[in-house]
Order: C-alpha cells, then structure tokens, then sequence
C-alpha cells in the first residue's frame, strides 16, 4: 500500500513532495487504516493542478507566452514530419509540363527553374551560409516553374480562358483577383501568376492537409506542455538564490520576447491550414529572415532560463524558503 501511495504522490511536483510528502503519505496511511480512503481520482487531479498552478499576474502572462511558444514549436515539429510522410512525389520537368498542359500559355517558356522543396529562395552560393542562421529574405514555392513572355495584353481575359480550360480537364481552381488561379487535382497544385507581358506556371505537390491535423494536435499538446514546464520553471524561480533569479527572469523575458514573430507566424499558418491560396507550412516561422534569428536566440534563452532554474538549486525546499 505505501508503494501504491508513494506512486501517486507523482502526480505532485518535486518541490511540493519534498516539502509534504511525509506529512501526505502519513495521512493517506491513516486514512485507509480508518477505513475512509482517499479517492485516488482526486488525488491525482489534486496533483495536477498543483502542477499546473501559477500565482501571480507577471507569472501568468510569462506561462501563457511560453505555453504559446511551445505550442508553435510542436506544431511545426510534428506537422514537418505529417508532411514528409503525406506530401506527394515532386514532379520533373517533363510530368509538369504534361500535367499543367491546359494551362499553359502558347509557345516554349522562356526560362525553366526547378527546386524540390517546400521552401525555397533563390540565393548566391555566398548567401546559404549566413542564410541557414538568419533565415532567408524571401521565401517562395518549390516545383517545376516555368515563365512565359505573355500575354501581351487583356491579362483577366487570358486567365478566365485558362481557367475554364482547367476546369474543363477535371481540375478545382480558385482565381484570385483576375491575375492569381490555383488549380488543385490528385494532389498536385498548379498556380498561374498572370500580368501584362509576364506569366509564371508553378506546379508543385498540393499542400497535405493531414501535416495540418497534426499540426493542431501538436499545438495542443504544445500548449499544455509548455504551461507544465514554465509553472515548473516558476515554482523553482522564486527559491533560487537572487543573482541566479535575476538572470532567470532576465533571460526569460528575453526569449520570450524575441519568439513572438516565428510563433506568431507558425500559428497563423496553422490557422490558414492546407486551403490557403499561398503555402504557408506551420515551420514557416523558423525559415524567413525577420523570425528565425529570434527563434534561435528565444529558444537558447529559455534553455537558460529553465537551467538556471535547476543549478540555482530550485528543487530544494526548506519550510522556511516556502513560507
């Protein structure tokens, strides 16, 4: 019986064990020697939302912001990998062609550029390395592209004649200010950007909504998660020597701070999911230039924060350093 106690003392937080789980332990104990059991039900939700309990407004605000970084950062994690297991085969040049034949302008394109990626901006080679910290200045769409020196004139005319030849070959298309039609079939997407002179066919994988039902799965998880570990984080905080607490709140804030633009980007994206005109995966926050710098800098931040938390002996707890 007193392992079975001792296991659901668990359900507590390491500081509130260390500091009553004699005294509860003695009491469970007591009770089913008296016959008058505890609800074992109770005493884990008990314990829960002692780990979930903040105090404070300050502190309130520091969980909810982290449980919405976490949230972000889970989403983009797992719904990466429902993408890559979902998404389907990028196409050569030659099968783009072939596929987006009803929506090709007339005549041989004047460039053809290719790019097997979700993600993709065009760089100098001297760019990728700093590129791969600061993120990229401009993102765009992988696939096959093909540019095309028309139409000379008439640009809406010319892209309902397209889009009626798409709809007639079986594919669902949204045009979008009489310059921008997607086409969408068998899970492949093709996009024709029209203006006077210029017209780009982009033909690529169709967005996988599953990779977005994980996404908000993750994000869930994410949330509470992230609400665990800073309520965690925040009990440690307040008994940890000042120099260290300082830092703490200082590094804290910081990452925090500059998170905000990739989570804000990630969850919007997340919100948009897989019917948005533009692709918009839930990582994108963590790829374009303004975000991932901060998402770097965030994330080594609250590391820190979480750490110091832990060396400046947080989970030590006298009766005195509680009161």
């Amino acid at each position: 019986m007193a392992t079975r106690f001792s296991r659901l003392l668990l359900a507590y937080p390491r500081w509130h064990r260390r500091l009553h789980g004699p005294d509860m332990l003695t009491a469970l104990e007591d009770c089913a020697a008296a016959d008058r059991p505890v609800s074992a039900r109770r005493f884990v939700l008990d314990g829960i939302a002692c780990r979930l309990r903040v105090r404070g407004a300050g502190a309130k605000l520091i969980a909810a912001c982290v449980s919405l970084v976490a949230a972000a950062g889970l989403a983009a994690g797992v719904s990466w990998v429902g993408w890559q297991a979902t998404v389907k085969p990028w196409p050569s040049v030659e099968q783009a062609t072939r596929m987006a034949g009803p929506m090709l302008p007339p005549g041989t394109p004047d460039r053809t550029w290719r790019h097997d990626q979700t993600l993709v901006t065009w760089l100098a080679e001297s760019d990728r390395i700093p590129s791969a910290v600061l993120g990229t200045p401009e993102i765009n769409e992988g696939g096959v592209e093909l540019t095309y020196s028309w139409p000379s004139a008439d640009v809406p005319g010319a892209l309902a004649q397209i889009e009626r030849r798409a709809a007639d070959a079986g594919w669902q298309t949204t045009l979008n200010d009489n310059y921008d039609l997607v086409a969408r079939r068998d899970g492949m997407r093709v996009r024709v950007l029209s203006f006077t002179g210029n017209t780009t066919v982009r033909v690529s994988p169709d967005v996988p909504a599953p990779a977005y039902h994980l996404g908000r799965l993750g994000a869930a998880a994410g949330a509470l998660l992230g609400w665990l570990a800073a309520a965690a984080a925040i009990a440690r905080y307040r008994r940890v020597p000042p120099p260290a607490r300082s830092f703490a709140h200082a590094a804290s804030l910081l990452g925090v701070s500059v998170l905000i633009p990739a989570t804000l980007l990630n969850l919007a994206a997340l919100g948009l999911g897989s019917d948005s005109l533009n692709i918009a995966p839930p990582w994108i926050g963590y790829e374009v230039f303004a975000a991932r710098p901060g998402a770097i800098l965030g994330g080594l931040c609250l590391c820190v924060a979480w750490l110091l938390t832990i060396i400046g002996k947080g989970d030590e707890v006298s009766a005195a350093a509680a009161r």
